[in-house]
């Protein structure tokens, strides 16, 4: 559902703190289920009970990778954003994100202002194409 959103939107969907919690809860869930049927077979050999555990376990990563690059995805794009426009969200992108990446681009400005203040270069107004 996360990476769905990013699909349909050409920027910055808001922030989906219900979805990320729903899909850290499902992840937690799943290692709960594992833990408790390894603790309570005897034989974590036998098929009957070693195919569930991959089953979870893989639908565990699954979520988790999901959820790594719905983050990943949006972190990247506040980067992108800090060149683009510099060291202010515009508002409109600002109302979308978590207090973490408004953070988050808080300190990726810095970070780069620090560089480019160690180096003596504007890298912003330098530009290049991939």
């Amino acid at each position: 559902e996360l990476v769905q959103e990013l699909a349909r939107s050409d920027g910055i969907p808001a922030y989906n703190a219900q979805g990320v919690r729903q899909v850290i809860e499902e992840v937690n869930a799943l290692y709960k289920h594992v833990n408790a049927t390894v603790a309570d077979s005897a034989n974590v050999d036998d098929p009957a009970v070693a195919c569930p555990l991959i089953v979870y376990h893989r639908s565990a990563v699954r979520n988790k990778r999901c959820l790594l690059a719905y983050l990943k995805h949006r972190t990247g794009k506040l980067a992108e954003l800090r060149w683009q426009q510099g060291s202010t969200v515009p508002d409109e992108v600002a109302s979308r994100l978590s207090a973490e990446e408004q953070q988050f681009f808080d300190n990726y400005d810095t970070l780069l202002g620090d560089y480019m203040r160690a180096v003596d270069l504007d890298l912003t107004s330098v530009s290049c194409s991939l």
